[in-house]
């Protein structure tokens, strides 16, 4: 397949990223089926909303793809690998779609994908998103990094998606989604963990007004980015696993990040963290006040007794 018959694009799944994915593409004349077999009914508005067709099965939805985007929970990724490529063995066609993992996956995994995938004739590009879901057509945010081999086929998608190639090698887009997410979900580990704490003790406010002092900027973020990570803690707690195997591949102490994981869990397991048992959805706290006020609660449950 040449990038230049690339019109129909498949997208699994429609959650906030891959639902607002799918409705650029759809804006820029793309036609955009996904498959909501198993889905939330919160996913599925999503998916009406942004335009997306739904297919009734797997094999329908890769009849109906030129290019399959995979945008789903670390932790789906592998199993969506395997009922695309089981899908594919059982309904032989003359061409499979190009499938892109835009997973936040450790790049051993991204090539275990790519092996499965290889075995059912499918071809993969490994991929990763950096930045909020898109708004607008060509928008410089979020960037779609691809590699490997067939990497430079999605490259006209250009006209729709701030797409860059980065190299011939599979493993090399997560790599850089492990590292990038290293930073800027550790970042909201690190205040979670430190807010958190001096709430349950009450020092909340004398430790934001020394970083007011010295870093006023992490407290500024901070705001913001607390109460919004509480929704989104169930998806990280797998990313921050993939980050803490990504760095022991590499030699590097993983602990740090296994830590993310066990906050996160933590996070996910919270009232803050549950999703609407109507809709499947889940709404952020008011704010950040409210969100520390609410771990807070959960941590002292979890605090040894008689200290």
């Amino acid at each position: 397949m040449s990038s230049s018959v690339i019109r129909r694009i498949g997208v699994v799944s429609a959650g906030d990223m891959g639902s607002a994915v799918g409705r650029v593409l759809g804006q820029a004349g793309y036609s955009v089926v996904t498959c909501m077999v198993g889905r939330s009914l919160s996913t599925r508005r999503q998916a009406e909303k942004a335009g997306m067709r739904d297919t009734p099965s797997l094999s329908d939805f890769l009849a109906e793809s030129d290019v399959v985007f995979s945008i789903l929970p670390p932790s789906s990724a592998l199993d969506f690998a395997k009922d695309i490529a089981k899908a594919a063995s059982q309904t032989p066609r003359s061409t499979n779609p190009l499938f892109v993992d835009f997973n936040a996956i450790a790049p051993k995994k991204a090539n275990k994908i790519h092996d499965i995938l290889r075995g059912a004739g499918m071809d993969m590009v490994d991929g990763c998103i950096i930045g909020l879901p898109p708004r607008a057509v060509r928008a410089p945010q979020p960037c779609f990094y691809v590699s490997g081999p067939r990497a430079s086929h999605v490259l006209s998608l250009g006209d729709a998606l701030n797409i860059k190639q980065l190299n011939e090698t599979i493993g090399a887009a997560s790599n850089l989604k492990m590292c990038y997410s290293a930073l800027s979900k550790g970042l909201a580990a690190l205040g979670a963990v430190s807010y958190v704490t001096a709430e349950t003790a009450g020092l909340l406010s004398p430790l934001r007004e020394a970083l007011q002092v010295t870093h006023p900027e992490l407290d500024a973020h901070f705001q913001a980015l607390l109460p919004a990570m509480c929704p989104k803690a169930y998806r990280w707690v797998g990313e921050m696993d993939e980050i803490a195997s990504t760095q022991q591949d590499a030699g590097v102490p993983p602990g740090l990040f296994q830590g993310a994981s066990k906050l996160f869990e933590f996070i996910a397991a919270s009232p803050l963290g549950q999703p609407d048992p109507s809709t499947g959805g889940r709404t952020p706290p008011a704010n950040m006040e409210a969100a520390l006020r609410g771990l807070a609660e959960e941590a002292e449950k979890n605090a040894p007794k008689g200290q």
